[in-house]
């Protein structure tokens, strides 16, 4: 992370590493990918490509 800064526990550094991930693939502009979000791009894939995501699993139990 840029802003160095003294955490308290795990829990903290998770919480940070969870809000920062969220801030670079939901708000965060790439502009590789058009200037959009990654969450954008991935919405629109499954858009046009929605029998990619059928998955069938069978489990043996």
């Amino acid at each position: 992370m840029i802003h160095t800064r003294r955490w308290n526990d795990v829990v903290e550094v998770e919480i940070a590493t969870f809000e920062w991930v969220s801030w670079w693939n939901e708000v965060r502009l790439h502009q590789s990918l058009g200037y959009r979000t990654p969450a954008e791009v991935e919405t629109h894939f499954w858009k046009k490509n929605p029998q990619q995501g059928i998955i069938e699993i069978k489990a043996h139990a």
